[in-house]
């Protein structure tokens, strides 16, 4: 039997969730990259860990790009549950990826001052209530399921945590190839820069509550940072809305359209990475800035690597901000998968979709997607089909997955 690869791209609102399963024979490795949001967990992904488990299969690895609500919400969920299972009833999860506070540099002093430790406190407190109101808590369940934190679970449980690192950021500048039985990871994001301007954020948002704010390795940090890095995403999202408008599509003007780039930190910060096994090659962009995933796939072409992929997941959606023209001049893929379900900023973005559907090519282009939104109703157009050969692929029904399957590479 050949060697196969199957990419489960689930349903997961406005975030992501993907599962990636690599078959040999009857012997199978997961990676679970990001885990959407809460909903995600409870509605697809738990029933699907829970026969993992059953199955004594394991999760070779659990990728969390980032620390957006959208992305890591499912995976707090996924934590819970397994660290309130027997031992001998829980999922096995060999290594985790995720860049916390513990993983930034700062200047650090031995003890947490009195006033420090009321303030971070009071951050948490704050955004516990804030987050709290966002999804309209009626009972203490929904309240404490708003009260963990994605680091405090990882200790907890005693996950390997960054082992393949040494427990040190993932970071592109102090490993760039990881190697794992039978499968290949290049990481392209994040790299020292953009960890250091996460670090920034938070000591910039410290001293506007105490100017000159001591930091420690106390827990209340870790926990402090998480909290505040949600809500300043939630604040900042809110301002991304956008009218869909409703005139004829003329892709030639929105491909011209001036770029802007992504500033989010959080977003800078975000796991992006090759995977590769069975002779295919896997792009997977979390919500990486493309000037990052440019600058380093250009040092892998220097080096004659293939910029053809057989998958490219988009990056942030499809928004406009995280795919540019550079980025897309570098790679080549047959299909492509966009994560959104479109409520919440109206992704993906029509400049996106122009871009990669506009791309001439000898070959028909395929974008799937998990949920038929607004924006790719109005790609669905014969006359704009046939003249830039792409096709769409949407669930067989909604609120279910979509399944890619790849077969090994002669």
């Amino acid at each position: 039997m050949l060697k196969k690869i199957l990419i489960e791209l689930l349903p997961a609102s406005h975030g992501d969730c993907l599962i990636i399963t690599l078959i040999d024979n009857d012997h199978k490795k997961h990676i679970l990259i990001d885990g959407g949001v809460f909903e995600t967990y409870h509605n697809q992904l738990k029933e699907r860990l829970k026969i993992m488990a059953d199955r004594h299969e394991e999760i070779s690895l659990l990728v969390v790009t980032h620390i957006d609500q959208d992305h890591i919400e499912g995976v707090i969920e996924v934590l819970k549950d397994q660290l309130h299972l027997d031992k001998q009833k829980r999922l096995r999860i060999n290594e985790v990826w995720h860049n916390s506070f513990r993983h930034l540099h700062f200047s650090k002093v031995d003890n947490t001052g009195v006033i420090e430790k009321t303030i971070l406190k009071g951050i948490i407190a704050a955004a516990k209530n804030k987050r709290c109101v966002n999804y309209k808590c009626e009972n203490n369940e929904i309240s404490a399921r708003q009260g963990s934190t994605l680091a405090a679970l990882l200790k907890a449980g005693g996950y390997s945590w960054n082992s393949s690192f040494n427990g040190n950021a993932i970071n592109y500048d102090y490993l760039r190839t990881v190697k794992f039985e039978g499968f290949k990871i290049r990481l392209l994001s994040p790299d020292t820069q953009k960890l250091m301007r996460l670090s920034k954020v938070w000591e910039k948002e410290l001293n506007k509550k105490k100017f000159g704010f001591k930091i420690s390795d106390d827990v209340l940090f870790e926990d402090a940072f998480e909290f505040s890095m949600f809500m300043q995403n939630e604040s900042n999202d809110l301002n991304q809305n956008q009218p869909i408008a409703k005139n004829a599509i003329r892709i030639e003007e929105l491909i011209n359209e001036d770029e802007i780039l992504d500033t989010s930190p959080t977003n800078g910060s975000s796991i992006a990475f090759i995977l590769e096994y069975a002779g295919r090659k896997l792009l997977f962009l979390g919500d990486s800035h493309p000037e990052i995933v440019a600058d380093h796939l250009e040092k892998l072409k220097e080096e004659h690597y293939e910029l053809r992929f057989d998958l490219v997941k988009i990056s942030h959606h499809g928004s406009k901000k995280n795919t540019n023209d550079r980025l897309l001049s570098l790679i080549d893929s047959f299909q492509y998968l966009i994560s959104t379900d479109g409520k919440k900023h109206n992704h993906p973005d029509l400049v996106t979709l122009s871009k990669l559907l506009c791309r001439p090519s000898t070959y028909t282009k395929k974008v799937i997607f998990n949920y038929y939104t607004d924006n790719a109703k109005r790609f669905q157009n014969s006359e704009l089909m046939d003249k830039y050969n792409y096709s769409f692929e949407f669930p067989r029904q909604e609120g279910s997955p979509v399944m890619i399957e790849l077969r090994e590479v002669d």
